[in-house]
């Protein structure tokens, strides 16, 4: 008989009620209580039995009957072992009807030799999987007789067939699986078909780069690397070096670092292999906070590459390493030469893929240090070799940061916006792409007016990146916070975000995005009248290594402080060198934000036409660049002005 509807895990207690599944569970069980019909079992309880057991009626009806001695919960649990626990001997006028085994026997002994044997490798695989895999594993390669065999498993309710936009996939229900697991077992080919397995979606991961078209077999490349690893075949540690970027994709950190690991102590021969897989932990911890052990492991990585003339490997493991470098120490014109040293080779190497990585990070690199528009050209040609390489992972960081250039509005603002939700719908269901691009997109989405997109496409970021463990991509978060909240008008409320992820930050030894916190924190306060506490925060500041930028902005901060305690001559002097710091390589976002806070220090001075004269400059800028929420602000402070209130 073919299974019964059963419930979704996220249904109601109503739609559970409504299962074809769950009423004949409740029927039975009924009848074994001796005609209750109240109380029988907990809905929630009877819906996840009756999914264990994949909606199969004699399943579900032996289960039932246990109700006779034991509650739902009782009964669920005993569900891992489920056809010992349901060989519940009752009379039947057919005995096969007494225990599932029993059942399970009777229709396998029907089946052709040949198709015994396809049942039992199919236990092999985990979730679902393709008619490609079906073959390789099952049938020598032979799609043919592949479809032949799981048609005919099909038709016998052995096999549930799945339509998907790439192509059919297949399933055994798990009462089949485990049945059919048993069954491979009394047989001697349980370990060769395990090894085709592994080797199938070794050769699935190595030849597709497509992140939607690697995800359906998650669960089976799980079960190929447990294998693989547990067995000491070497198709473990490349399995693992062909998915690290699946898992960077995805956010799953603690599981890559888990089988990199586990991989690399088996110690490949390989010592490409073994230089990669080490690339890819250093990736992974660094992702995850760890920056003492991940220039540690990259180190030995580069060491064992260069040993093995792996020249474009080294080159890449030496991006990473000028990343971490430079999160450590703030200084972007040393990153800087590293990367391009890297990018030099890697391209007559012909590496595109690596390639991709080297110009992501000197385009970012050069956009810090305010190269216009170079780092523009470099993003844009980055995100061109790795969609040549198929690197997706490079092309969607790469997007990213092309994306983060435009909250300094070289371009308008809604056509930035247009721009980031056109690169965010690439993201083809790599979550990490998305916390990305949707970081940027918070912050145009607030220079446009709508702040309540901005906020939600904040609490979306955020909670990807909490759900990955991601501890520095979320305390990095608090930048397009901090802003996102500064443009709704809410201090308070961006001073909660900067102060988590500064403090987070200085725990980990980052600096180079400390001191931009640091300065976006110092402005929430000054906002909010705290003065001490603004002065206190930009002291700390002008004691880190900070590039031009970030020291004018604290700067200008620390000016406006001097104006407010009546320093008025040390407060121009300092707001001029502030300007002179910023203005050769401002963007015109810097350049309105220098203009407002020189304006600040002109009120408090009380040179009002000149405070006058920069607002409306600034409120030119912002008009040219369609940003409503941020020329809405120079508006304000245009009207303070006029009203000339005491500082």
């Amino acid at each position: 008989m073919r299974p019964l509807a059963v419930p979704l895990e996220s249904a109601d207690e109503q739609d559970i009620a409504g299962s074809v599944a769950v009423q004949l569970f409740l029927d039975r069980g009924s009848t074994a209580r001796g005609g209750v019909t109240t109380g029988i079992a907990p809905m929630a309880a009877a819906g996840r039995i009756c999914r264990k057991l994949d909606g199969l009626p004699l399943a579900i009806e032996l289960a039932a009957a246990r109700l006779s001695t034991l509650s739902a919960a009782e009964i669920e649990a005993h569900l891992t072992d489920r056809f010992a626990f349901l060989a519940y001997r009752r009379p039947a006028a057919d005995p096969r009807h007494q225990a599932l085994r029993a059942a399970m026997d009777w229709s396998y002994d029907l089946l052709p030799p040949e198709d015994r044997r396809v049942l039992g490798e199919l236990s092999v695989f985990a979730g679902s999987f393709g008619l490609n895999q079906v073959a390789a594993v099952c049938t020598a390669g032979n799609q043919a007789a592949a479809l032949d065999i799981v048609d005919r498993l099909a038709g016998k309710s052995l096999v549930s067939a799945e339509p998907a936009e790439d192509g059919t996939r297949y399933r055994l229900l798990e009462t089949v699986r485990q049945y059919a697991a048993d069954r491979l077992a009394e047989t001697r080919d349980g370990e060769a078909a395990r090894h085709r397995h592994a080797l199938a979606f070794l050769s699935l991961a190595e030849r597709e780069r497509r992140l939607a078209a690697r995800s359906p077999d998650h669960d089976n490349f799980r079960a190929a690397l447990e294998w693989a690893l547990s067995a000491g075949n070497q198709a473990g540690p490349r399995l693992a070096r062909a998915l690290g970027d699946v898992w960077l994709a995805r956010g799953l950190l603690a599981e890559a670092q888990d089988w990199l690991e586990r991989a690399l102590a088996q110690r490949p021969a390989d010592q490409r292999l073994r230089a990669g897989l080490l690339r890819l932990l250093g990736a992974v911890l660094s992702e995850g906070g760890d920056l003492e052990r991940a220039q540690a492991v990259l180190s030995e990585g580069s060491e064992v590459a260069g040993a093995a003339g792996a020249v474009a490997l080294q080159g890449r493991i030496r991006v990473l390493l000028a990343d971490i470098r430079n999160m450590q120490t703030g200084r972007n014109a040393e990153a800087l030469v590293e990367c391009d040293t890297a990018a030099a080779v890697l391209e007559s190497e012909g590496d595109l893929e690596g390639l991709a990585e080297a110009l992501t990070m000197a385009g970012k690199l050069r956009f810090w240090l305010a190269d216009t528009p170079a780092y523009a050209d470099v993003l844009e040609r980055a995100i061109d070799c790795a969609r040549q390489s198929g690197n997706h992972r490079a092309q969607m960081r790469a997007s990213h940061w092309l994306a983060v250039t435009f909250h300094t509005l070289p371009i308008p603002a809604d056509a930035a916006v247009a721009r980031t939700e056109q690169l965010l719908q690439e993201a083809d269901g790599d979550l990490w792409a998305e916390a990305d691009l949707l970081k940027p997109l918070s912050i145009l989405y607030a220079y446009t007016g709508r702040f309540a997109d901005a906020r939600a496409a904040l609490e979306r970021t955020r909670s990807i990146f909490a759900g990955f463990g991601a501890t520095l991509a979320l305390p990095e978060s608090a930048i397009p916070a901090g802003v996102v909240e500064l443009a709704v008008g809410d201090p308070a409320a961006a001073e909660r975000y900067l102060r988590e992820g500064y403090d987070v930050l200085r725990a980990m030894g980052e600096q180079r995005y400390v001191a931009n916190i640091a300065n976006m924190l110092a402005e929430a306060l000054y906002a909010q009248g705290r003065f001490d506490e603004t002065q206190q925060v930009t002291e700390e500041v002008q004691t880190a290594p900070v590039e031009s930028d970030a020291r004018a902005q604290c700067w200008a901060i620390q000016a406006q402080l001097l104006a407010r305690r009546g320093q008025f001559s040390d407060a121009r002097q300092l707001m001029d060198e502030a300007v002179a710091l910023m203005t050769p390589v401002a963007s015109p976002w810097d350049l309105a934000w220098t203009l407002v806070a020189r304006a600040e220090v002109s009120r408090l001075v009380g040179a009002l036409d000149e405070a006058t004269a920069d607002l409306r400059e600034a409120l030119r800028i912002y008009d040219a660049r369609r940003a409503p929420s941020l020329a809405a602000r120079a508006r304000d402070a245009l009207a303070k002005v006029a009203a000339n209130p005491d500082p």
